[in-house]
């Protein structure tokens, strides 16, 4: 029986995340500093609320 490898096992898991209330400005640092191109979004409760990618910025951005 092959033994297929886990999401756990790949996973990154000191997770860098953003506040909901965070500046796009902030996030866009963060993404060069990082070299990051999305980042978990988490409420003040800590629970994940969604995810920002470099992506979703460029549409902001652009007015779509």
């Amino acid at each position: 029986m092959q033994d297929f490898a886990k999401v756990k096992d790949i996973m990154t898991k000191n997770v860098l995340a953003i506040n909901a209330e965070d500046s796009l400005e902030l996030i866009s640092q963060l993404f060069e500093k990082y070299e990051y191109d999305g980042m978990p979004v988490i409420g003040d409760d800590r629970k994940l609320l969604g995810i920002i990618t470099a992506y979703d910025m460029i549409i902001q951005s652009s007015g779509m």
